[in-house]
Parts: structure tokens; C-alpha cells; sequence
């Protein structure tokens, strides 16, 4: 519990310097999702990967209320992906494909003949 709180420090401190649309802030409330994860927290979890989300969205100005993927990132998929972890635990099956095949779709456009075989999420 003492990272939990730590982590949660950290984010709100970021927040009141740089903003919830800033990738300092972005990557904390990941990292919030991903404790949440290993405590099972599922419904607090789902929330801070939204919230990461969204505000990756807003960071790189992409109109998620229309679904628009026309910019693709590799944090934006690794945060697919993860919701659709959460939703996969969860039992929520249908749910998760949807996140799942999101993340894929856009791992694969983000991949070229000359990107190595790694792939390294960043905001």
C-alpha cells in the first residue's frame, strides 16, 4: 500500500504542476492503473486507464468522441490493450476483444519493415 500512496502523491503533485494533458501526468495515472491491477482493483483500475487515455487523446489533440484513429501511438496502444486486459478479467469477453483488436490494429500501423521487433510505449 505504501507505493499505492506514493503513486498517488506523485500523480497529484504532477497534476498541480504540469496538468492532467501532460505526459509527466499521463504516465503516473498508467502506473496508479497498473497497482490497481495488482491489487485487483479492477473498477479503479478500468478508471485510471481511461483516464490515461483520454488524456493521451487530448495530448495529441485526436477527437476520441468520433473514434478517430487517425494518429497512431505506441502508449495509446499499450493503454488499449491494457483496458482490454482489465475487461478480459473481469469476464467480460465481447468487451475486451473490442480493446484488443484496437491495440493490435494499431500495433500493427506503428509497425514497418525497419522498426525493430520491440515495441516501446511513450506519451
Amino acid at each position: 500500500r505504501i507505493a499505492m500512496n506514493q503513486a498517488e502523491s506523485e500523480y497529484q503533485t504532477s497534476i498541480l504542476e504540469h496538468g492532467e494533458v501532460h505526459p509527466e501526468s499521463i504516465l503516473k495515472s498508467v502506473r496508479i492503473g497498473d497497482l490497481h491491477w495488482e491489487y485487483s482493483n479492477l473498477s479503479l483500475c478500468l478508471d485510471y486507464y481511461e483516464r490515461a487515455l483520454f488524456n493521451l487523446w487530448d495530448y495529441h489533440n485526436i477527437n476520441h468522441h468520433n473514434n478517430d484513429n487517425a494518429v497512431n501511438h505506441p502508449s495509446i496502444a499499450m493503454i488499449l490493450h491494457k483496458l482490454g486486459n482489465v475487461h478480459a478479467r473481469s469476464g467480460a469477453f465481447t468487451e475486451a476483444s473490442k480493446w484488443y483488436d484496437k491495440s493490435l490494429e494499431m500495433k500493427q500501423a506503428l509497425m514497418t519493415p525497419s522498426s525493430s521487433s520491440t515495441f516501446e510505449p511513450y506519451p
